[in-house]
């Protein structure tokens, strides 16, 4: 028999100092199709995403320790190869959104509702992978990995 290959919906970074969001949010978007990764931190974020896959999107907090959102934001910005991953903010920090409107992205606050979560990551990454990039995934150890798991990065 041959393992069924799984091509994910997304591929999302999740970060975010809270173990239970980290969980909680992991477990709604494997749901959901897509493969998730968690850092606690951003400077934990920035050495996962250099060394492994792109995501498709971030999902970011804004407080941290460490480093927190708006460094992270910063740095992602600042290197050529990962500032074009688009960036969903997820914070509580910022009621009104108006500190996460300064980064010129995306703003949900915490707790958000799943459905204005998904429908947000649905609007992000329309279209963000080609049907050529999805048929070449569907080679690779990731698609073969079970929904909400993303070989590699942990």
């Amino acid at each position: 028999m041959y393992p069924t290959r799984h091509v994910p919906r997304w591929r999302v970074l999740l970060v975010d100092d809270s173990f239970s969001t980290r969980e909680l949010l992991s477990m709604l978007l494997g749901c959901q199709g897509c493969i998730v990764s968690t850092a606690g931190n951003g400077a934990e974020a920035i050495e996962r995403l250099r060394g492994h896959n792109r995501p498709d999107v971030i999902l970011l907090d804004l407080l941290m320790p460490v480093m927190d959102g708006w460094d992270f934001f910063e740095q992602l910005e600042r290197d050529p190869e990962l500032g074009s991953i688009p960036v969903l903010i997820l914070s509580g920090a910022d009621p009104d959104g108006k500190l996460a409107a300064k980064l010129k992205a995306p703003f949900l606050r915490k707790p958000a509702e799943a459905a204005d979560l998904l429908a947000a990551i649905e609007s992000i990454c329309a279209g963000c992978r080609s049907e050529e990039a999805k048929r070449d995934l569907a080679g690779t150890p990731e698609a073969a990995a079970p929904a909400g798991q993303w070989s590699g990065m942990g």
